[in-house]
């Protein structure tokens, strides 16, 4: 699956990256990827990348991580004039209870307010946009909160793809383990490549790109039961299905719209349409 693509482009013709996350690649202001470490020196190094990336770009860049704000900016120490980007407000380091409620798993309409609210902030002080490095271990290090943050990191995808944020979600494997539902609705990933993807290519609409057997199969559930139900699913990028995908998929549209919570698909391959037929199910499900 190689490196990361540039120029797939949202359906309202914005172009976002998808693939593996290579530092240095050059982040779009639309682009959003998830990144498994493992010391904190890689940590260091990626969310000094990322930050230095969108400040090259013209953008805020804001870095939002578990610790105190010393320990934090000491991670940023690369960064070029550190102590003038911050104290000019070109960057932004924040401890992660000033982000996020972490009493509670993530309420998504009032998480995306915030960020919201620091978008707009960062245009009205004259930035291009604004890019962000969060590690977010603390945040889903918590098995019971990992569902909420799912449909979290899936409403924000959708916002991402229309709105100048970027950000760079990181995760410490020496922590926490079991995080390929998040990490697949990430267009960008890293370090290795991901088996599939789903991602935003508009606010109401999202691709599922990859393949999908029994041993990713979990993560799909888990995906379509926290997707914005909002979305158009694209599957014309879905390469690879069997019997039980197909039975899961089918599963979750029926339980979704037994809900009145509809997610409509569309554009599935000849090779979809035939393990969908073996199945015995409706084809009308599948979309045009």
């Amino acid at each position: 699956m190689g490196s990361n693509v540039r120029g797939r482009a949202a359906a309202d013709g914005t172009q976002r990256s998808v693939g593996v996350h290579v530092d240095g690649c050059g982040v779009g202001a639309n682009d959003h990827a998830s990144w498994a470490y493992s010391t904190d020196a890689e940590r260091a190094r990626l969310a000094t990348a990322w930050v230095e990336e969108g400040l090259a770009a013209g953008r805020r860049a804001m870095y939002v991580g578990n610790g105190s704000l010393s320990s934090l900016i000491g991670e940023l120490a690369d960064v070029a004039d550190l102590g003038a980007r911050i104290e000019g407000g070109d960057l932004v380091v924040a401890s992660a209870d000033d982000v996020y409620d972490l009493r509670a798993p993530i309420d998504a309409d009032q998480q995306l307010r915030v960020y919201a609210a620091a978008v707009d902030a960062a245009f009205e002080a004259g930035y291009l946009g604004l890019q962000v490095a969060a590690d977010i271990t603390v945040l889903v290090d918590d098995p019971e909160r990992r569902l909420a943050h799912l449909h979290w990191e899936q409403v924000a995808d959708r916002f991402i793809s229309a709105n100048p944020l970027s950000p760079l979600c990181l995760y410490d494997t020496r922590q926490i383990q079991g995080l390929d539902a998040i990490a697949a609705v990430h267009p960008l990933q890293g370090p290795g490549p991901p088996a599939f993807w789903v991602f935003g290519t508009g606010p109401r609409s999202a691709s599922l790109r990859g393949e999908v057997d029994a041993l990713s199969v979990d993560s799909l559930r888990d995906i379509f039961r926290t997707m914005p139900s909002t979305d158009v699913l694209d599957l014309s990028e879905l390469t690879f299905v069997d019997g039980r995908v197909a039975d899961t998929i089918h599963g979750e549209l029926l339980r979704r719209r037994s809900h009145g919570d509809r997610i409509d698909l569309r554009g599935a391959t000849t090779f979809v349409r035939r393990v969908w037929d073996l199945c015995g199910f409706d084809p009308e499900l599948l979309g045009p």
